[in-house]
């Protein structure tokens, strides 16, 4: 209602404003426009979005490809890339990390998704004959922070993964409480880098390169200066190569196929590195703490480093193999130059390679 007073009357006169007979189908028409409207907007905000991300991907793939490109490479290009099975969405994984440890199959999909098969990685790329892999490729990517395809490298892992877990996938974790008591603590993984430089060499076989030697490529390998495995396939994305040696292809005869391993490190990359550290594809290394360490030696000294054992037998004393071991460069060079001495076993079959290695390097110059 609107009122207003006359002046002239001095009466007061009452207005009534009637609503139209179609009020309410005007209301219904605004709701409806202005619904619209916000749909019309989300869809335009969110168009935008989804455009500046994709250019944000693009540009970072180009520039992970530019800054592959300026570096030097002994294999073909595209192999920085470690293209395995392709992101899933979270409902799609019907397990967690303790039940595909425990090799609980929870869902009908668990076994599919608790560990990446061979099939997952697809076939790798062609190298030539006698090729020597670029060592450097995995330190490059962390150091860039992307891979090939433009996303983040080292790539992030579940928190899950840090709570205690034991080798059964039950929360009685004897390695954590180990590294605890022991006052273990791990220096960041790249501590040192641009000093002392250590070249991570590992030895494998191809059925576990998408499993525990991604698993390594994917956390402490990382690390590394320089990083390769030796397998029984070559792969230049991780990268692994395959060495002919004398005898087949076994855990009895891993003196033989260790041998091949230091002749080709000793003839490629013994100018290139400070240090050598070697052990299997069931490690854990924490590469920022034994940077520091080997900083404190002199690579052009002769140093063999490593957990030191006792064999049986009189002063019959050897580094792990299982816990790995390090040459300095000197030693290296050295120990290669006496491979094939007739006095350091060269034909013998054995499993112990860390014993042959220990050996040698003490009969030949009392360095073990």
């Amino acid at each position: 209602n609107i009122e207003y007073s006359s002046q002239e009357t001095g009466t007061m006169v009452v207005l009534q404003h009637s609503r139209p007979r179609n009020f309410r189908s005007n209301v219904r028409r605004v709701a409806f426009r202005l619904l619209l409207g916000i749909l019309v907007f989300f869809f335009i905000v969110t168009w935008v979005l989804s455009f500046y991300k994709t250019f944000l991907s693009l540009r970072g793939t180009e520039t992970a490809k530019a800054a592959s490109a300026a570096l030097d490479s002994s294999v073909p290009a595209k192999t920085d890339r470690w293209k395995f099975q392709p992101d899933l969405p979270a409902s799609h994984l019907q397990c967690s990390w303790r039940e595909c440890v425990k090799k609980v199959r929870s869902g009908p999909d668990c076994a599919k998704f608790c560990r990446d098969s061979l099939a997952d990685m697809g076939r790798p790329p062609d190298v030539k004959k006698k090729w020597v892999p670029d060592v450097r490729i995995l330190r490059r990517t962390a150091a860039r922070g992307l891979d090939e395809s433009g996303r983040v490298w080292p790539p992030e892992l579940p928190l899950d993964l840090c709570e205690p877990m034991g080798p059964s996938g039950g929360r009685s974790d004897e390695n954590l409480r180990g590294l605890r008591e022991a006052g273990v603590r791990a220096a960041p993984i790249d501590a040192g880098v641009g000093g002392t430089s250590v070249l991570c060499l590992m030895y494998t076989v191809s059925e576990a390169h998408a499993t525990s030697v991604r698993a390594a490529r994917e956390t402490w390998a990382n690390g590394c200066d320089g990083f390769l495995a030796f397998s029984t396939s070559d792969d230049p994305r991780i990268p692994a190569i395959s060495l002919p040696h004398d005898g087949e292809e076994s855990y009895s005869n891993m003196w033989q196929k260790v041998r091949s391993i230091w002749r080709f490190v000793g003839e490629h990359y013994a100018e290139d590195f400070d240090f050598f550290f070697i052990g299997g594809d069931d490690l854990f290394v924490l590469p920022g703490n034994l940077r520091i360490y080997l900083a404190s030696l002199a690579p052009d000294e002769d140093h063999f480093v490593g957990r030191r054992f006792k064999g049986y037998g009189k002063d019959n004393y050897f580094n792990s193999g299982g816990a790995g071991y390090t040459l300095s460069r000197s030693l290296l060079k050295k120990f290669v130059s006496n491979l094939d001495n007739r006095s350091c076993n060269p034909e013998r079959v054995t499993s112990m390679e860390d014993v042959m290695v220990s050996s040698t390097l003490c009969c030949v110059w009392h360095a073990g």
